[in-house]
């Protein structure tokens, strides 16, 4: 549970030294979801484990952190698609769009 808190402490202060940029927010919410855990891959793998063996609340209450960092991402693209920065035009369409 700690390493989801730790997260979301880190995809704050990412976003906010991004500033407004949609490209540079989506740039630093990657990396903090994506590179960062790789580059701490044993502690990645210890969070994940620890996933698996969460109560009932406890899991609930990740999934709901997780639900809000999606949200945090459509949110970024959805404004940057609206302010013209992001043009998603072209874009192949997965079979969940159709």
């Amino acid at each position: 549970m700690d390493a989801f808190t730790r997260l979301d402490e880190q995809v704050s202060v990412a976003l906010d030294s991004a500033g407004e940029d949609y490209t540079a927010r989506l740039a630093a919410l990657v990396y903090t979801m994506t590179l960062r855990p790789c580059d701490n891959i044993d502690q990645a793998r210890v969070a994940t484990r620890e996933v698996q063996d969460l109560n009932a609340s406890m899991a609930r209450a990740v999934g709901a952190q997780l639900h809000q960092l999606r949200s945090v991402v459509e949110q970024i693209i959805t404004s940057g698609t609206a302010s013209g920065e992001f043009d998603l035009r072209g874009c192949p369409r997965t079979p969940l769009q159709e």
